[in-house]
């Protein structure tokens, strides 16, 4: 085991709490929640060894790793990942972006370079500030606060990960487990497994306590957190699901063509 704990972020959503069930109480980790664009600035400074971050990141800088198997995807719709336009998709001319958020970000730009034939503006707002505000022709709401909001009158509501999942066939992975370059998780990468193992199966117990903690009805937890949400994608189709996006999104401008996911392994031990 590590002389030192290793430090582990995570996005304080409600999505993330089955792959972190009991995991702030193994011994070695610390565990650090903050939103998904801090996670990825954390990796990049090194203040971080592993995040539940934004899975565009891993095809935006060479060197990570990823613990295989778990995520925060969808196979169809997501319920928490959603654009709100005024406009027709060939009309959109302006869209404002969660400046928390990254791989959702990312796959606005990626879906509307499908769909629109021309330049887009895209203005991140700060995190906190509705887009509904911003007077732009779409605006993205990710997390809880998607969860809990109504569509504004005049707008139509698309689940991103749906529409993915249209124009690909593949689920959509968002979040994973990304290792930065050089750490070592001293053996307890197998702490992540056994705290998914646990989340999976309290599901439901974790739906009523996210409802009185929210105040969003617990059986809209359920659904979101029992079939929307997929957690341990079989490695194919996690796989080409993430090759899919680097794909996509390269053509989109938004992350590099040339990377590839890496499995993290343990580093050898060092000879005597």
């Amino acid at each position: 085991m590590n002389a030192r704990a290793i430090r582990v972020g995570a996005p304080p959503y409600v999505v993330a709490r089955p792959l972190l069930y009991g995991l702030d109480e193994e011994p070695g980790i610390e565990l650090v929640e903050d939103v998904p664009s801090r996670l990825v600035e954390g990796l990049r400074a090194g203040t971080l060894d592993v995040a539940l971050a934004s899975s565009v990141e891993i095809f935006r800088r060479g060197g990570y790793a990823i613990l295989p198997g778990l995520c925060i995807g969808a196979d169809g719709e997501s319920g928490s990942v959603k654009l709100y336009t005024r406009r027709s998709f060939p009309s959109i001319r302006a869209v404002s972006l969660d400046a928390a958020s990254r791989s959702a970000s990312a796959l606005v730009r990626t879906l509307l370079a499908s769909w629109t034939p021309h330049r887009i503006d895209y203005r991140d707002l700060p995190s906190g500030v509705d887009g509904a505000s911003d007077g732009t022709d779409a605006f993205l709401r990710i997390g809880d606060e998607a969860l809990r909001a109504t569509t504004p009158q005049g707008y139509e509501e698309v689940d991103l990960a749906a529409a993915w999942k249209e124009l690909t066939g593949l689920p959509m992975v968002f979040a994973l487990w990304i290792v930065r370059p050089g750490a070592d998780l001293g053996g307890l990468e197998k702490a992540f497994a056994n705290a998914a193992r646990r989340g999976l199966e309290a599901r439901k117990e974790i739906a009523e306590e996210a409802a009185r903690e929210t105040g969003l009805p617990v059986e809209l937890l359920r659904r979101y957190l029992l079939e929307a949400g997929r957690y341990d994608l079989d490695g194919k189709g996690m796989t080409e699901g993430l090759l899919a996006f680097r794909d996509h999104g390269a053509a989109a401008g938004v992350c590099r063509a040339d990377l590839k996911v890496q499995r993290y392994k343990s580093p050898a031990p060092a000879k005597p």
